[in-house]
């Protein structure tokens, strides 16, 4: 398997399981989860074609602006309760942030909302099958901070260089 599309997939499962973990909690619908994962695979999937979305910064900013000001809408007149109307914010925010992932400050994004994610699900959800997506998720959050680093590193000490095509050497 090729490291960019090892290391893209292993960042599309970190932020997968934020997306299970924000599930378990009652804050989301379940259409809301369906859809998010939705497009978590539609994402994955342009993202290993290499299909971005060229929109605009300003557009994504304008987005996110708005996504905020829902989110207040929402815990000050619809919901009432932080915890549910953040747990809608962050996965809002990470399903925007799947169709622009261009530079390594943008994983390390993804992986803080995903991170914010199962923070969230922790305060929210008693129930017992969190324990298995806690641990799914520090095994894969660990393994997808190793992978990033050493793209991170790669990039800095090989600048204009692809990353070799194994993830186990150049072959």
């Amino acid at each position: 398997m090729n490291f960019s599309t090892y290391f893209t997939v292993i960042s599309y499962l970190m932020a997968g399981t934020g997306l299970a973990a924000a599930g378990l909690t009652a804050a989301i619908s379940p259409f809301v989860l369906f859809a998010a994962v939705l497009v978590l695979g539609i994402g994955l999937f342009l993202n290993l074609k290499a299909q971005f979305l060229n929109i605009p910064k300003i557009l994504w900013n304008v987005f996110a602006l708005s996504i905020f000001a829902f989110f207040i809408i929402d815990y000050l007149f619809i919901s009432n309760l932080l915890l549910d109307s953040a747990s809608r914010f962050l996965t809002i925010i990470m399903v925007a942030k799947l169709f622009d992932l261009k530079a390594n400050r943008d994983y390390l994004t993804l992986y803080i909302l995903a991170f914010f994610q199962l923070l969230a699900a922790s305060a929210a959800t008693a129930n017992l099958t969190f324990l298995f997506v806690f641990i799914l998720y520090i095994v894969v959050g660990i393994w997808t901070l190793v992978i990033f680093n050493l793209k991170k590193d790669w990039e800095e000490k090989a600048p204009g260089q692809t990353m070799p095509k194994s993830i186990l050497g150049p072959k």
